[in-house]
C-alpha cells in the first residue's frame, strides 16, 4: 500500500497552500499542470511517450521543490530537462508564484529555527537543529534540512498511523499474512493465499479514511485528502495495482 504523493500533499497541508489543497481535493494532476504551466512544454496524455516523460520531470521537479531545489541542480542533472540557467530560474520562480503559501511556510520555519534552534510539528514531536560548518568557518543552520524534517518527519508519522491502523484489523481478522517492511511511503506485505481481497480492502480504506485517524489520534483537523495505491505481484519487482471490486467487498462482508 502506498500513501499517495504523501510528502506533497503534507507540505500543502502544514503550509497551509490554498492552492495545493484545491488541486488535490479536486483531483487536479498537479505534475500536467507544472508541465504545461511552469515548464512549458506539451503534455498529450500519459500514453504519449514524450509526454510521459514531461510527465515525470515534472514529478522530480515538484517534489524537489518542497526540499529546496535550485536551478544549478536542476541545470546539472543530466536526467532534467536541458534548459538553460535562465530557464530553470524563470521556472523556480512561477513555482512560488503559484504555491507562495508554501514558500512563507518555509521562510517562516526558517527564521524560527534560526531564533530558537528547534521546530515541532502539529504532532508535538520536536526537531532540534545543529549549525552546520561551511568552507569559510561560519557556522549556519541548514535551510534544507529544515524544509525537509516536518514535511518528512510528518509524513513518515502517518505511514506509522497508517500501519498501526491496518495491523490491529489484520490481527482482529486473526490474518496469516504478515506485514514485513516500510519503504518510503510504501507499506509492503507478504500476503498468504486467500487474504488478498481483506488485506487490499482494509489497506485502501485506511488510506482513504486516514484523515479521521489523524483527528482520533492526534485532534488535529486534516483539510487536505488522503488516498492509496495498493499493488500486488510475486515480488517486490513485479506489481500490478489493483483497486476494491466486488469480489473484494463479498469477502469482506461475508
Amino acid at each position: 500500500i502506498d500513501l499517495s504523493q504523501v510528502e506533497w500533499r503534507t507540505a500543502g497541508e502544514l503550509s497551509g497552500d490554498t492552492m495545493i489543497l484545491d488541486e488535490v481535493n479536486n483531483g487536479v494532476d498537479q505534475h500536467v499542470a507544472t508541465v504545461r504551466e511552469l515548464m512549458e512544454l506539451e503534455f498529450n496524455g500519459k500514453d504519449d511517450p514524450q509526454s510521459y516523460k514531461n510527465r515525470n520531470h515534472a514529478k522530480t521537479f515538484n517534489f524537489r521543490m518542497i526540499f529546496g531545489g535550485t536551478e544549478w541542480g536542476y541545470h546539472l542533472d543530466v536526467n532534467m530537462p536541458k534548459f538553460g540557467l535562465t530557464k530553470w530560474r524563470e521556472v523556480i520562480k512561477r513555482f512560488w508564484k503559484k504555491y507562495y503559501g508554501l514558500n512563507n511556510f518555509h521562510n517562516k520555519n526558517i527564521q524560527h529555527v534560526i531564533q530558537n534552534g528547534w521546530i515541532c510539528t502539529k504532532t508535538g514531536r520536536k526537531y532540534v537543529f545543529d549549525k552546520c560548518l561551511e568552507e569559510d568557518g561560519d557556522k549556519v543552520y541548514s535551510y534544507n534540512q529544515i524544509k525537509n524534517r516536518l514535511i518528512q518527519g510528518t509524513a513518515a508519522e502517518l505511514i506509522a498511523l497508517m500501519g498501526v491502523i491496518i495491523r490491529r484489523g489484520m490481527v482482529k481478522k486473526e490474518c496469516k499474512s504478515k506485514m514485513i517492511i516500510t519503504v518510503h511511503d510504501s507499506i509492503v506485505f507478504d500476503i498468504v493465499k486467500g487474504e488478498e481481497d481483506y488485506i487490499k480492502w482494509l489497506s485502501l480504506t485506511t488510506a482513504k479514511s486516514l484523515r479521521e485517524y489523524i483527528k482520533s489520534y492526534w485532534g488535529i483537523e486534516w483539510d487536505v485528502m488522503l488516498d492509496g495505491e495498493f499493488e500486488i505481484g510475486k515480488n517486490y519487482k513485479e506489481l500490478t495495482e489493483v483497486k476494491i471490486d466486488q469480489k473484494c467487498e463479498e469477502v469482506v462482508n461475508g
